[in-house]
């Protein structure tokens, strides 16, 4: 998803080119070496906001450089001196306490606590260098006997004035408080003086707006540990590859092999042997071999791809396990490049090609339902970029907000014997079909006993074909869920256990694009309402919940769920066992090896 779009040029929202990216000039080796990188070169000299006449994000970047200096400090001493500030801070400065006198418990359960402030206090009392001291040592308070305390900063808005300006940022701490682990998840609207050539712009005052504090009292204050290496480490595949990660390989490899350093792939877990353990199988890009990996009674896994004849070496983006032919073990079927490969499982995880079906070499998204209640599976492929009349790949979707010019997905029948028949058309499921599609999911939302399909898609619109007795209608305006945004992934759960599905749909949270869209020379001769679209895009990911009628109500803001930075997945969960449906969600990019972001 590295495009560049030249009418969004300069700063971007930057639709993908400036969303959350830093350009580094080199890509780093774990070793700590340099490699040179002509790309990244050509890509950092476009990060000029100078330049560019983009006054908004120069203070923007400086202001966010002054807070992280100040929030660094915490990590020197939980109690700031007031001589080591006042060279941040504008005359008049005054602020608000950054942690709120009387926090209230709103939630308990298995071992996580989360506080939230019984009200926001908008006045500021405290003055001076003295004053941010005290509301610095005050935020502190709760981990100042902490360990590995991390400090992050995102600056998401800015509002330029005459000779101020002012940002909207959020403000993340977390530290091991022995057994437990703190997290406090703040948001401070920040009041600027503009600097003067060559100098730093001044604090005239911080506002706490939200503030939220969340402990878990479990050993080592984790809920889930990493156990990757105590489960794949005694493999060869994981000591030599998988443990280096993309960057890695990204620059020792010929680009010719397909290696995708946007890494669009997935995996699939099912029981390829028969011995009641799920196992693993790992889509991997092109040049590195697929991954199966069967587990072992003790919870550990040894690759078994090439005795299973499934180390592909094409690139491949998603794979299932299920029983395709009713045997009563699961089969697998791989989406690389160059074809859909369906393969027969033995009952031993050892496989044979049956079938290669042509997605266009384009797919990405592979789902199964047994829409007609046949006893098999079918299957519905998503296909992402559309051809132009001469067989090429279009480049550049349009229009950028709501874009029409991408691929056509395909529903494959399951006629028996191996056989797939595309019916797309006749099942209706061709309209509004010629999307940036990445994912799809199965659910009957309406509750009529039959499987209805939504498809979460990027630059735009999304779909939800509603099935009525076998045919499907694109209903998603209708039911108010088109959700225009760049969608990757889509979940359903009953979130509010109303006997109803809710929706989840990630898209991108972009602090970039949010303070951009929002300057008055973006696409300053677009309408309101494209400027808005335009905003939206950069919003986050977003929470539906169904209603009595049918009809989806965007909940998303108020459930604060918008920001989870560049999400590509997520799952509904009861991960703490208390009846609730949580949320998981995967996110982040390859950002060579800086770790300075949320």
């Amino acid at each position: 998803m590295n495009r560049i779009v030249v009418q969004l040029i300069p700063y971007v929202l930057a639709g993908y080119l400036l969303f959350g990216w830093s350009f580094a000039t080199q890509a780093q080796t774990p070793t700590g070496g340099n490699i040179p990188s002509k790309q990244s070169e050509k890509l950092a000299s476009l990060d000029n906001p100078s330049r560019d006449g983009w006054d908004s994000e120069v203070v923007s970047d400086q202001a966010k450089n002054q807070l992280k200096h100040i929030v660094a400090l915490l990590k020197k001493s939980a109690t700031p001196h007031a001589s080591t500030l006042e060279h941040y801070l504008g005359a008049g400065f005054q602020t608000s306490h950054l942690r709120p006198p009387t926090l209230k418990q709103v939630y308990e359960s298995g071992g996580i606590k989360v506080h939230r402030p019984e009200s926001l206090d908008q006045k500021m009392p405290l003055k001076g260098s003295h004053g941010l001291a005290q509301a610095l040592a005050e935020l502190a308070a709760p981990f100042k006997t902490g360990e590995k305390i991390r400090i992050a900063v995102k600056l998401f808005g800015v509002t330029m004035e005459e000779q101020e300006f002012t940002t909207r940022s959020y403000v993340e701490t977390h530290a091991l408080l022995g057994e437990a682990s703190l997290q406090q998840n703040t948001e401070w609207r920040c009041r600027w003086l503009l600097p003067k050539k060559d100098a730093e712009p001044l604090l005239l005052s911080i506002q706490l707006v939200d503030y939220e504090e969340c402990r878990i009292d479990q050993k080592q204050g984790t809920l889930f540990s990493e156990v990757t290496e105590a489960v794949l480490g005694g493999n060869a595949s994981y000591r030599d590859q998988l443990r280096y990660g993309s960057n890695h390989w990204l620059t020792r490899m010929d680009n010719m092999l397909g290696l995708d350093f946007n890494s669009h792939i997935g995996l699939a877990v099912g029981d390829a042997n028969g011995d009641g353990l799920d196992d693993v199988y790992l889509c991997q890009g092109g040049g590195l071999p697929n991954r199966l990996y069967l587990q072992n009674a003790d919870g550990s896994a040894r690759d078994y791809s090439k005795q299973a004849g499934v180390d592909w070496l094409e690139t491949s983006r998603s794979a299932l396990f299920l029983d395709l032919d009713n045997d009563g073990d699961q089969d697998l079927i791989v989406n690389t490049s160059t074809n859909i490969l369906l393969m027969e499982n033995n009952g031993a995880a050892q496989y044979t090609v049956v079938k290669r079906l042509n997605s266009g070499n384009n797919s990405y998204a592979l789902t199964a339902i047994d829409y007609d209640g046949d006893a098999d599976l079918d299957l519905y492929v998503t296909n992402y970029r559309g051809k132009d009349d001469k067989g090429e790949a279009v480049p550049t979707p349009i229009p950028y907000h709501n874009a029409n010019n991408g691929g056509h997905n395909m529903f494959l029948e399951n006629r028996g014997n191996w056989t797939f028949v595309d019916i797309t058309r006749s099942l209706g499921l061709d309209q509004n079909n010629s999307r940036f599609s990445f994912a799809a999911a199965w659910e009957d939302y309406d509750n009529d006993g039959d499987p209805d399909l939504y498809v979460a898609n990027d630059y735009g619109h999304n779909n939800l074909y509603r099935n009525d007795n076998g045919h499907f209608s694109d209903v998603a305006e209708e039911v108010g869920l088109t959700d225009s945004s760049f969608g990757m992934a889509v979940t359903w759960g009953d979130v509010n256990r109303d006997g109803r599905s809710d929706i989840h749909i990630s898209n991108m949270f972009s602090a970039a694009g949010s303070r951009v869209t929002r300057q008055a020379r973006f696409k300053p001769n677009e309408t309101a309402e494209s400027r808005q679209r335009y905003q939206r895009l950069a919003r986050g990911n977003s929470l539906f919940l169904n209603g009595s009628n049918n009809q989806f109500s965007d909940v998303s803001e108020a459930a604060n769920i918008t920001m989870g930075r560049w999400s590509w997945g997520a799952s509904f969960a009861d991960i703490n066992n208390d009846g609730w449906e949580d949320l998981v969600v995967s996110n982040g990019y390859i950002t060579s090896y800086s770790t300075d972001d949320l």
